[in-house]
């Protein structure tokens, strides 16, 4: 088991699958560049947004191992927010003893990206044990996505639900963002979705939808609308649970293999499913034209 020592990056992503996912294929591409071993720790359970292990969803990343032991260091870490230079460096001393040389934290420097808190890693020696605890991506970290891989029980799924169902040219997916995200009810409503779809099928009428909600009353409403033309697997929406979290990694490698995706204002699980496909997302926007985002 990999354990946090000299000379380490160890770095926890947060939030929620998508958000873990651009953290990972970040730290990926990181771990090509630094002589430091990189490693992170996952959070899962109650109140987590990710209700299971990393190791039943993912296969283990080259270069990048799961350390099972969290690094006791994060919870006991000082912040260095403060406008007094004598407490920033007394917080910065007492960080030292517990073995941590460089905390980088979303808050810690508002405005400023993880990736240029992480440049101060050159002035650091090679001794040096990094702490970051981020939900954000940082540096090229698209080609990285790839690294993820989808345990075999969960790909054996996805590759008998594509053929199945016939993913490929002719299907769209449709990404309804719900529940906590307020910012997308109130910007992506579902009759916004609904006038999207209707476009698709004008412009190829054998377009059919792979529907994605974290609101399963959207789903009937939509197979309503659109006859014969929407899928809708049967799951568990909970992210609390084993159950729900493998949904969540069939709907997102699913929405990849798709033409396109139509998505959520300000959802990461849209801009993700893009990304590992290699497929336009189209933002769907109240009162707006879709925002187009090429691959």
């Amino acid at each position: 088991m990999a354990r946090a020592g000299a000379g380490f990056v160890y770095f926890e992503p947060y939030g929620g699958l998508a958000n873990r996912i651009r953290v990972l294929a970040s730290f990926a591409a990181l771990a090509r560049s630094l002589k430091e071993p990189v490693g992170f720790h996952w959070i899962h359970g109650p109140g987590k947004q990710v209700g299971a292990p990393f190791e039943d969803l993912f296969e283990p990343i080259d270069g990048v191992p799961h350390i099972e032991e969290r690094w006791q260091a994060v919870d006991q870490v000082l912040d260095l927010r403060s406008r007094n230079p004598l407490r920033r460096w007394r917080r910065q001393v007492r960080n030292r003893a517990l073995g941590v040389d460089l905390m980088v934290r979303d808050w810690d420097a508002p405005g400023v990206r993880v990736d240029r808190a992480l440049q101060r890693l050159g002035r650091l020696s090679p001794e040096a044990r990094v702490l970051v605890h981020t939900c954000y991506s940082f540096g090229n970290y698209r080609p990285h996505l790839q690294d993820l891989r989808p345990v075999s029980g969960i790909q054996e799924r996805l590759d008998l639900l594509a053929r199945r169902y016939g993913f490929g040219p002719d299907s769209v997916g449709v990404h309804v963002r719900r529940t906590d995200n307020e910012l997308a009810r109130r910007h992506s409503p579902l009759s916004a979705f609904q006038e999207a779809m209707e476009q698709e099928l004008r412009l190829k009428p054998d377009t059919w939808f792979f529907l994605c909600t974290d609101e399963p009353e959207l789903e009937g409403v939509m197979e309503e609308r659109f006859p014969g033309r929407v899928v809708v697997l049967e799951k568990d929406h909970s992210r609390e649970n084993a159950s729900g979290m493998e949904a969540a990694m069939i709907d997102l490698y699913l929405l990849a293999r798709t033409r396109k995706v139509l998505g959520s204002y300000s959802s990461s699980f849209s801009q993700i499913a893009s990304e590992i496909g290699g497929i336009p997302l189209d933002v769907i926007e109240d009162g707006a034209a879709p925002s187009v985002t090429k691959p």
